[in-house]
């Protein structure tokens, strides 16, 4: 979502090429207006592509030894240099992109260029570029954490960082979506600037009538720190002593975390409560967002690592209604100033 307004703001005065990967696996729609840059595709061959022949690693279901084989292989195939083959996009993107962007630079008169993370291999196909193009200007964006030290996301972070570092330093600009990703960036001579998220001018307003029911929603991932457990353990415990009326609340989940979603239902007896969609199409989980009493907002955070201003943050400002924001571990303080 971050690159696609990106994209739509550049090419409104510019002339905007981009490489998208060939196998989709978002579930964003496909509604996106492609006029307004040329897009080309390239070969991705990644651990998604070979999910199917490594099931039992991928594991996520069932007992708790497959949620952990599936934890270690996601945390090696995040790390280097296993990332290089398996992470999103694979060695064959790295590739094929490219070749893919010289031939597109040489034909096209590029003169800047611009990698966002996630993933990687976008950062590597920019930093290969600028090694054989010193004229062009690269911009390397990040909307996530590379290197996440609460959820402990990669094996041998020091020399995860120093990777980043190698691949950052041609890079002539780091942009990021918060101070607290820019304060964890292994920068040495670069610009810093901050670009964040912002929110859709074109939707504010256009909110449909709320649920009939008192709704509170979450629409998004439940991995890493996210947990729902403090507000499910606040709400069995309102129901049981009679304090709020069961048959005028409603709990909504949209994602593809159904199975943690109703293990956490299920840990509080609020199954009857509960409605959980499953993955849904974007534009589904926005009209969601817009239609609840509270939208639920799930982070982490530490003193070392804060600013996790994800774009679900925005959406959620968009939508207009009340936001209840969950973050484990300390006060995020950027998060609290933006809420």
């Amino acid at each position: 979502m971050r690159n696609y307004h990106l994209l739509s703001t550049l090419a409104k005065k510019n002339k905007v090429y981009v490489i998208s990967a060939k196998f989709k696996y978002s579930k964003y729609p496909g509604t996106y207006d492609r006029s307004s840059a040329k897009i080309y595709e390239s070969i991705n061959i990644d651990y998604r592509s070979l999910q199917m022949l490594l099931r039992f690693f991928f594991e996520t279901k069932g007992n708790k030894g497959g949620r952990n084989r599936g934890r270690w292989m996601r945390k090696l195939i995040d790390s280097f240099p296993t990332h290089l083959l398996f992470g999103e996009g694979g060695f064959m993107y790295i590739i094929h992109s490219y070749f893919l962007a010289m031939h597109i630079i040489r034909r096209h008169n590029i003169d800047c260029i611009y990698s966002s993370f996630r993933t990687h291999a976008d950062h590597i196909v920019a930093s290969l570029i600028r090694s054989t193009r010193r004229d062009i200007i690269w911009v390397a964006d990040f909307a996530d954490f590379p290197i996440d030290s609460v959820v402990d996301n990669v094996y041998l972070p020091k020399f995860q960082r120093r990777c980043l570092q190698i691949i950052l330093k041609r890079a002539d600009a780091i942009a990021g979506v918060s101070h607290g990703i820019l304060s964890t960036m292994p920068v040495t001579d670069q610009e810093v600037s901050l670009l964040t998220n912002g929110v859709d001018a074109n939707s504010v307003g256009l909110e449909p009538m709320p649920f009939n029911k008192f709704t509170i929603s979450y629409t998004g991932s439940l991995y890493g720190k996210r947990s729902v457990e403090p507000l499910f353990f606040l709400l069995y415990k309102l129901l049981k002593e009679g304090q709020i009326d069961g048959s005028k609340i409603q709990l909504i989940y949209a994602g593809s975390y159904a199975e943690a979603w109703m293990s956490m239902v299920q840990k509080f007896n609020l199954q009857k409560y509960s409605v959980c969609l499953g993955a849904i199409e974007h534009d589904k989980a926005i009209e969601i967002q817009q239609k609840s009493h509270i939208n639920v907002l799930l982070t982490w955070a530490s003193a070392e690592m804060q600013g996790w201003l994800t774009f679900k943050v925005y959406e959620y400002i968009r939508a207009g209604r009340p936001i209840l924001a969950l973050i484990q571990g300390s006060m995020d303080k950027e998060l609290d100033a933006l809420l």
